[in-house]
């Protein structure tokens, strides 16, 4: 989401590789160095990056940090009998384009010199996302992701 948003604009380092499980990811002192001299930190939130406070204060960052999930509706997922909130906002539709808007305004206060690109970025992203939801809800019923 962020490469979108950011287009030619950023360089966008992850940390955790699509191969690998967030939940229980240990951070490497490239990561530290990376982030260290990063100047925007987008984490997703709830609870799904644990190690993030460790690596943060580890690195030396000092850049902006924005929770890519913030003002999501939450949702709670049940693992046997505890109650946790679900940090997979992402997959339902709606929440990724709240993503997107979040991930635009952490870049926007990051760069300002090109906040309107970033903003529009988003727009056109959110646009798509949004077809995405209208045409899961044709093929599931609109109570799907609800």
């Amino acid at each position: 989401m962020a490469r979108r948003v950011g287009g030619g604009l950023v360089r966008v380092t992850s940390l955790v590789s699509p191969e690998t499980d967030a939940h229980v990811y240990q951070p490497t002192a490239a990561d530290s160095r990376a982030l260290g001299s990063a100047a925007l930190l987008i984490e997703n939130g709830l609870g799904l990056e644990g190690w993030m406070a460790r690596l943060g204060g580890a690195s030396g960052f000092h850049g902006k940090r924005i929770a890519a999930s913030a003002t999501v509706e939450q949702r709670l997922m049940r693992e046997g009998a505890a109650t946790s909130v679900d940090p997979h906002a992402w997959q339902n539709p709606r929440n990724g384009m709240i993503y997107v808007r979040n991930i635009a305004e952490g870049l926007a206060s990051a760069d300002p010199h090109h906040a309107d690109i970033y903003r529009t970025n988003a727009a056109d992203f959110a646009a798509e996302i949004e077809r995405l939801d209208q045409w899961i809800a044709e093929q599931c019923g609109d109570d799907v992701m609800r």
